[in-house]
């Protein structure tokens, strides 16, 4: 959870805007070992990242739209943004784990995630921000 603070904070000094979804605490359970731990679930994302298409293209906020997933979720509010306003473009950039063929069909255009966009999209070594900050790239990351 650091980590992600951290690229957030990267994003924010970037003027990047962010819309906040919720953490959720649950327990789960080792498939190896049968243990059980402790993690966090993102939740309320796709339904944010939705209710933003939908109020962006009704607010004449774009002529395209792009979106980064495969989740097939979003494709009511892609549905209904089209009916809104059908002069609206909608592209999707499919994460290259993920096959999303119904996402596919409702946009406009769309292309494959690769690994090698991924590494071009890397954060620099150290991200300094106008507070003094420094954020350092996990080396996880590279």
């Amino acid at each position: 959870m650091a980590r992600h603070k951290d690229y957030i904070k990267v994003l924010e000094h970037n003027k990047i805007e962010i819309v906040y979804g919720k953490f959720r605490a649950m327990d789960k359970k080792c498939t190896r070992c049968n243990k059980v731990y402790s993690t966090h679930e993102e939740k309320r994302t796709d339904v944010n990242i939705a209710i933003k298409l939908l109020e962006d293209a009704i607010n004449d906020d774009f002529d395209i739209a792009v979106l980064i997933s495969g989740d097939s979720d979003l494709i009511p509010a892609i549905e209904t943004a089209k009916k809104i306003k059908p002069e609206k473009q909608f592209g999707v950039i499919i994460p290259y784990s993920r096959p999303a063929e119904e996402l596919k069909h409702v946009a406009h255009f769309y292309m494959k995630m690769k690994e090698e966009h991924l590494q071009k999209s890397l954060l620099d070594e150290k991200v300094p921000l106008n507070d003094g900050t420094v954020i350092t790239c996990p080396h996880s990351w590279k």
